[in-house]
């Protein structure tokens, strides 16, 4: 015997399909409502099936999801599952009303512009350390921050480098970002300043027998994310320079790099990321807004 709610889903089913939808349209459509259908089964309090919702059942399923960690792309798309198969709902009289036509989807939160640092806010940063007490640490924590600068490394691609991801061409030279280029690793190029900070840091690298990552501390052991990201705000904080992380500085190469090449595909590239759409979505709005 089919339930009701399954010969429901199985008519709107029919409907899609003969409005010439997509097959994986359909598909998804079918999927949210079944995951629906599954969440008022699990509910505490009696209800009757697809039928017996009301708005506030959608609102709570919908705040369910939040609080699952549901993207706010999925909790849309199943909100708009819903309104699509209650006004069907409505229309074929299964109901006076669809419960869904007031719940609205949840707005997009406003993306926060990257930052990047200035000429002078990058010469302050680079300054700090110079200055700073840590000598047997400062070619590391100058190459570091270089790096960064120099190439938009993420801090986890940054302490995952080994030695032989590193190679020198005279003055200049190229970096091996990730295993190998078969499983999404890069190059990426290397200016002098960053090949001579690189070179000035390897003389006074710990020598560790089976140790093979480029950047370590002082006991030899290669660096965690936390720590990098600890001594970048520790250097911008001895200089006054607020909010500024290890992102920000991926920002900034991104940034100098868009306006200096006006290639978004390029810049995407050097990043890493797999859609030209993450780094016009993140970057090209502020480079418009400065030009």
């Amino acid at each position: 015997m089919y339930s009701l709610d399954e010969i429901l889903l199985t008519q709107f089913e029919e409907s899609l399909v003969r409005t010439d939808l997509a097959a994986t349209t359909v598909v998804n459509y079918m999927a949210d409502l079944r995951c629906f259908a599954r969440w008022l089964e699990n509910q505490l309090s009696p209800n009757g099936g697809l039928l017996g919702v009301q708005t506030e059942d959608i609102q709570r399923y919908q705040e369910s999801m939040g609080g699952e960690g549901r993207t706010l792309s999925t909790i849309n798309r199943r909100v708009h599952a819903l309104r699509k198969f209650y006004e069907f709902a409505r229309t074929e009289g299964w109901m006076a009303a669809n419960p869904a036509r007031d719940v609205w989807p949840l707005p997009r939160p406003k993306l926060v512009p990257p930052r990047a640092l200035t000429d002078e806010e990058t010469r302050a940063l680079l300054d700090a350390i110079r200055s700073a007490a840590r000598s047997s640490l400062l070619k590391r924590d100058y190459a570091i921050i270089l790096l960064l600068l120099g190439t938009g490394v993420k801090v986890s691609e940054l302490v995952e480098l080994q030695l032989e991801d590193v190679e020198f061409l005279g003055e200049a030279g190229y970096l091996l970002v990730g295993q190998c280029r078969r499983d999404g690793g890069r190059y990426v190029s290397l200016s002098p300043a960053v090949c001579e900070a690189l070179k000035e840091y390897l003389q006074v690298r710990p020598s560790i027998p089976g140790v093979h990552h480029l950047f370590l501390s002082q006991g030899g052991r290669p660096l965690s994310p936390r720590r990098v990201q600890g001594l970048v705000q520790t250097y911008a904080q001895a200089v006054h320079l607020e909010g500024v992380t290890a992102q920000v500085l991926r920002d900034t190469f991104a940034l100098t790099m868009l306006e200096a090449t006006e290639d978004v595909s390029l810049v995407a590239e050097l990043l890493g990321h797999r859609r030209v759409e993450t780094t016009a979505q993140r970057y090209l709005q502020s480079v418009i807004h400065e030009t």
